[in-house]
């Protein structure tokens, strides 16, 4: 019976952790012509970056979205690719903070100046 409860409380307890209402809004610098990557192409330019957010996910604390426009431009990208995900490093973090309701996902900027 305990062996049961422990295993439920984990379960539940993994599911918060795992839930939020994260949001990253994506857009080009202005006046660019930036084009998206197929999948299977490659890129030679990658950047990694932390978004930080409060109450689940509700309330952006540092976002990737200035930063994704900062990436594109300064590094004068023409195609691009941008994935948002939750990396194991993320759900760590995530676990560590979640009693003050801060958790994080990672944003993957790749791309070609061509």
């Amino acid at each position: 019976m305990f062996k049961k409860l422990a295993v439920m409380s984990a379960l539940v307890i993994a599911c918060v952790l795992v839930t939020g209402c994260y949001s990253v809004k994506m857009t080009a610098p202005p006046d660019s012509d930036v084009k998206l990557m197929a999948p299977a192409s490659q890129a030679s330019f990658k950047k990694s970056q932390k978004n930080w957010y409060a109450v689940y996910g509700m309330v952006p604390i540092l976002n990737a979205e200035d930063g994704v426009q900062r990436t594109i431009r300064d590094n004068g990208l023409k195609e691009v690719r941008v994935e948002t995900k939750q990396t194991i490093l993320d759900w760590i973090i995530s676990g560590f903070l979640s009693f003050a309701t801060i958790s994080t996902t990672t944003t993957i900027i790749e791309g070609n100046a061509n």
